[in-house]
């Protein structure tokens, strides 16, 4: 990332899903993962095209200080938030998203969980 101011640089990069692999995301979840982005976005003021993609890298010192709160897959709205409210922007980096091997973690219960903690975020 040479060449990027330390303000830009400081929270590092998130990944942004750029092609899925047939079959990689089931309609549904691909709909409620746009939801979510776009209710993130709205709410939050996070400007990442695909903020719960999962993969991040963040600088030690921006998270040095943070008290976590979620206790699920919800942390992705929390650390979003945390780097934006602290002034860094995130570098969206384009990957290749494959259907997962093995059972897939993430319920459509969880969706629920993830737009009550975009909410709960707007108050902070």
């Amino acid at each position: 990332m040479a060449g990027f101011s330390d303000k830009c640089t400081a929270s590092g990069s998130s990944s942004t899903r750029i092609k899925n692999e047939t079959k990689a995301q089931r309609t549904s979840f691909l709909f409620g993962n746009k939801l979510l982005a776009f209710a993130h976005n709205l709410f939050n003021g996070v400007t990442l095209k695909d903020p719960l993609t999962g993969l991040r890298v963040v600088r030690a010192e921006i998270l040095r200080n943070w008290t976590v709160k979620s206790k699920g897959f919800d942390i992705e709205v929390e650390l979003n938030r945390e780097v934006e409210r602290q002034g860094f922007n995130t570098i969206e980096v384009p990957i290749m998203y494959r259907a997962r091997l093995g059972e897939k973690k993430l319920k459509m219960r969880h969706g629920a969980t993830i737009l009550k903690r975009i909410l709960l975020e707007t108050t902070r």
